[in-house]
């Protein structure tokens, strides 16, 4: 009796209350001791926001949250139930480490756990939280799960030290996905996800409820705030954003339209002129979640120039394996053979669309008038200059235009910027039961 008190009072088991719907959650292995090693943790199940999900709390109260064999079955029976009903599992970690009582044993405790986390990838939705402690092997299972909250005062890291572990540094290595006030907020930020991400990889994407946005109208909107253009196309208040501090040329998230869930990726050329390696991996590890549960990828094209090759390849390589819905609207300019071939290529895209003041060009246009029309370019001093100027604005006008793209096949059609947010959705209608299989082979061997 004094152990069920002390679970109740716990914790732990306080925030599974707060995540869970009120009066539907029902624990699991209450009881549960292996060699006489209380667990250290609390398991159970029942709805959020409606939506049946399976959730864990390590727990301070109990043992110190400690990793154990005795916590590990627990966790395993909990992975397993996941998989036989297909519901996302949502884990709280905060740990004092591994138990001391079980010595050595705790290792394969980690292995056992890691290895059925792994399995589970791409399978059910999976949301770490992290409240408090999350160091050595439990962290390397926790940026094992498809996204990750943080509250300021947690401490995630390889380091069992603790070095570099803050939520900070989490957040600008790419760690965390999501950073949070405190627990409450860190669970409210759970409970959206929950809502808008399909429970499993077989079930179909979802149709959540929604408003209209304030400014549906991007026609006038300033091309370089890309919030503002994003909240504009997007529903009102639904756009959840993803390791914003990591990889700044690219802005990734989960937003809907129309009610329907959709993945986002878009360039922002005005915080990071050009896509590096960091912005690429995480927009890859972002197009890799989205068709792992069908949720159609929206990219909003505006790269100039990538400055890692490798990470373009990396890049190219998650879209053209996936096979979820890709719509990629070219909202400015794009002006590289990478850029093109990664973003918006039409052979990895279901559609591309432009807008009628973008620009696309297999060269920088300046270049471009160098190389392609140096009879045009001659002359000196300001004469040379003007004449330059002139003929990169032609060049524009004639060979670099939306409408070029279109008669040579690199885009689907042409449209204004007001037009966007009715485009996308009757596009995502249109193409919701699209049917698309790879080559049969174990996985792609993606550049990493």
């Amino acid at each position: 009796m004094e152990l069920e008190t002390n679970k109740k009072n716990s914790k732990g088991n306080q925030i599974l209350k707060e995540l869970f719907d009120e009066n539907s959650m029902e624990e699991i292995d209450t009881f549960f001791k292996y060699e006489n090693i209380e667990p250290g943790i609390i398991c159970g199940f029942g709805k959020i926001k409606g939506a049946p999900a399976y959730a864990f709390a390590q727990d301070l109260d109990l043992s110190g949250g400690m990793m154990s064999k005795s916590q590990a079955f627990k966790l395993i029976r909990l992975y397993s139930q996941a998989v036989k009903t297909g519901n996302p599992i949502l884990g709280i970690f905060n740990s004092k480490g591994a138990s001391l009582e079980d010595k050595n044993q705790a290792l394969g405790a980690y292995a056992k756990v890691s290895k059925e986390c792994c399995r589970l990838s791409g399978v059910v939705p999976q949301i770490s939280i992290v409240t408090g402690t999350c160091l050595g092997a439990m962290a390397s299972i926790v940026c094992c799960s498809d996204i990750v909250i943080m509250t300021k005062n947690g401490n995630l890291g390889a380091n069992t030290g603790g070095e570099n572990s803050g939520a900070e540094s989490a957040y600008l290595q790419g760690t965390a996905d999501i950073i949070a006030e405190d627990e409450h907020e860190a669970i409210q930020k759970a409970k959206k996800l929950i809502t808008i991400i399909p429970s499993n990889n077989l079930c179909g994407n979802k149709t959540v409820s929604f408003s209209e946005p304030k400014n549906s109208s991007v026609l006038n909107l300033n091309k370089k705030d890309k919030y503002e253009l994003i909240n504009a196309i997007f529903d009102y208040k639904s756009f959840i954003e993803l390791k914003q501090d990591f990889g700044k040329h690219f802005i990734i998230g989960l937003a809907s339209i129309r009610g329907r869930t959709c993945g986002i990726i878009c360039s922002n050329p005005a915080v990071l002129k050009s896509a590096d390696y960091d912005s690429c991996s995480k927009v890859a590890k972002f197009i890799m979640f989205c068709d792992s549960f069908s949720i159609p990828l929206i990219t909003l094209a505006d790269t100039q120039k990538f400055s890692c090759a490798k990470g373009a390849s990396k890049l190219c390589c998650a879209y053209s394996n996936s096979t979820t819905v890709k719509i990629c609207v070219v909202t400015g300019e794009i002006y590289s053979g990478n850029s093109y071939i990664s973003l918006c290529n039409n052979e990895t895209q279901d559609l591309v669309i432009c807008w009628d003041i973008s620009s696309i060009s297999a060269l920088n246009p300046q270049t471009a008038v160098e190389i392609l029309w140096k009879d045009k370019l001659k002359g000196n001093g300001l004469d040379f200059k003007d004449k330059r100027g002139r003929l990169v604005k032609e060049y524009m006008k004639t060979e670099a235009n939306a409408f070029k793209a279109c008669e040579n096949g690199f885009a689907n059609d042409v449209i204004s910027p007001n037009e966007t947010r009715n485009k996308l959705n009757l596009a995502l209608e249109f193409l919701e039961n699209k049917r698309e299989r790879n080559l049969p082979k174990k996985h792609a061997n993606i550049n990493i």
